[in-house]
């Protein structure tokens, strides 16, 4: 698949069912927001119906204007991966860091938890 070679870190694309090229036009106001929310509900309607998906944006982009004829105008935002996992998807609990160490409140620094809120 010739995406998998205009990949930089993304050569894994090769085994997925179906890739997309996002692009944004910088001339928009907000583009690089715009591009993110398209991948952003790509990927969580792809989940409803089991599908995975992953992105990057590490990227060889002159190959990839040349081979899939991206105008100069626009700009590549990412490219989204879809695919059917090897295993189950399920809503597994993740390990992940409490809000106090990801989220602050006022000033960074000053963790957020449920009583910060009085």
């Amino acid at each position: 698949m010739q995406l998998a070679k205009d990949s930089a870190r993304g050569q894994w694309v090769e085994d997925a069912v179906m890739a997309i090229i996002v692009l944004a036009d910088p001339g928009e106001p907000d583009h690089g927001l715009d591009g993110g929310r398209a991948v952003q509900n790509m990927q969580l309607a792809a989940w409803i119906f089991g599908v995975g998906s992953g992105l990057f944006t590490i990227l060889n982009e002159d190959a990839m204007r040349r081979d899939f004829k991206v105008p100069r105008k626009m700009h590549i935002a990412a490219v989204v991966v879809f695919g059917y996992p090897e295993r189950k998807i399920s809503g597994e609990k993740k390990n992940r860091k409490p809000l106090s160490e990801t989220v602050h409140l006022n000033e960074y620094g000053c963790g957020f938890d449920s009583k910060s809120l009085g």
